[in-house]
């Protein structure tokens, strides 16, 4: 038996394309603290859940969204029929929390975007 963590943090890292999500979460295994949740949702997924978000009250928040899609689609060049997301759970006591998501942020494992 485990004891129950003190807390829980989640995340998402986007990817040009399945197989670079895919190397990313390979090497994410490998770490010494990997998160208690991974999963890579493909372009089909990724592009289902965009459809079902809903709608926003706030045109901050519609500016925000936009702002970030042409940041991804446009700065970033990822292929809106390609890209892919990963999704994490982050589940341990608050300091060791605090530590890994500043050292997963710091230092992420090879990435391509």
């Amino acid at each position: 038996m485990f004891p129950l963590p003190e807390a829980q943090e989640y995340g998402s890292v986007l990817f040009p394309s399945y197989e670079d999500g895919y190397a990313f979460m390979h090497e994410l295994a490998h770490t010494s603290t990997p998160p208690a949740s991974v999963r890579l949702v493909d372009n089909l997924q990724f592009q289902f859940g965009q459809a079902l978000k809903p709608a926003s009250n706030s045109s901050a928040a519609d500016m925000m969204s936009k702002a970030q899609k042409f940041f991804v689609t446009k700065i970033k060049g990822f292929d809106p029929y390609k890209m892919v997301a990963l999704t994490l759970v982050l589940r341990e006591q608050k300091t060791r929390l605090i530590a890994s998501s500043v050292t997963f942020i710091a230092s992420p494992p090879n990435t391509a975007g």
